[in-house]
């Protein structure tokens, strides 16, 4: 097309400078591409937009028209194009992230606040919801991507594996497997068991573990909080299994973890996206912050056990 932008840029410069050799050297263009390129755009229009001296050129009233009109939108033009720059490079941006509830406590702050700190221009929208409620929001595209547990199976995202959280047996100070240690996994089935509700991600895993073992357990409560059941576990009603990264959260002070004596039971732990997710600069950026902070947080808290 014989209208070009490189053509109306051309055209505005020397507009303003009203001599060849000038534009020229703005547009890093010989003199001779110059007077073609203006030749060109006259004959696409159908009319003359300079009027020609021997050194200099002075508009013609077409051409005062036509720097009217264009002058705004290559503005507007420049504008879209430097906002997107600023996206690119990190300047400017938006990441809609979801973590379930004791991860969002306990391991995203951190990161979210290295990432600010990192891209202060960059809005980190957040959302600390269940598994199964972060699943929906990302296959709605209301969220980039969750942090947590493995998707269920019914789920068609796409799951990259971050960290594995192991479970652990949450427990007063007092009571005999913190003495004597978990040895046997028969044993859990001596003491009274407070569990997560059922439909929680936590309650699945512990299910499928009890099941593994043959181990037929009722719970003496159920309760849909981790605070809860930190509460129960504080005041002796009885003993509960989650992964150790809940347990800092839960924050009750007369409780503590015990090893459980099964190295496969353990909570699986990244990010889910949609299958046909296209992440923006940002959020690819803070997934590839988020991975290796979250795999250092949960070492170097394993380690501290």
């Amino acid at each position: 097309m014989a209208i070009t932008l490189s053509r109306l840029r051309t055209f505005l410069i020397l507009a303003e400078t009203n001599n060849f050799e000038k534009t020229a050297a703005k547009v890093g263009r010989s003199q001779p591409a110059v007077s073609e390129q203006i030749r060109t755009l006259e004959d696409a229009l159908g009319a003359s937009l300079f009027h020609r001296k021997t050194r200099t050129v002075a508009l013609t009233l077409e051409g005062k028209r036509l720097v009217e009109r264009i002058k705004p939108i290559l503005s507007d033009l420049d504008a879209v194009v430097e906002e997107f720059s600023k996206v690119s490079t990190l300047q400017v941006g938006e990441v809609r992230v979801g973590a379930t509830p004791t991860l969002a406590c306990y391991i995203l702050p951190e990161v979210i606040g290295s990432f600010r700190k990192a891209r202060p221009g960059v809005r980190v929208l957040f959302t600390d919801e269940p598994a199964a409620t972060l699943e929906k929001m990302v296959e709605n595209r209301d969220l980039d991507f969750y942090f947590g547990p493995k998707p269920s199976r019914q789920s068609s995202l796409q799951f990259r594996i971050v960290a594995h959280d192991p479970y652990v047996v949450v427990a007063p100070k007092s009571h005999p497997l913190v003495k004597t240690g978990y040895r046997d996994v028969r044993q859990i089935a001596k003491y009274p068991i407070l569990l997560m509700s059922r439909g929680t991600n936590v309650r699945e895993h512990v299910d499928r573990f009890f099941k593994k073992h043959h181990l037929r357990i009722e719970p003496v409560e159920e309760v849909a909080n981790h605070f809860t059941l930190g509460g129960l576990v504080e005041a002796g009603c009885g003993i509960t299994l989650l992964p150790r990264s809940a347990h800092p959260v839960i924050a009750h002070p007369g409780t503590v973890t015990v090893s459980v004596p099964d190295p496969a039971f353990v909570r699986v732990l990244g990010v889910a996206t949609r299958k046909d997710y296209k992440p923006a600069p940002a959020a690819k950026w803070f997934m590839s912050t988020m991975t290796p902070l979250v795999k250092a947080i949960i070492q170097n808290r394993d380690q501290t056990k």
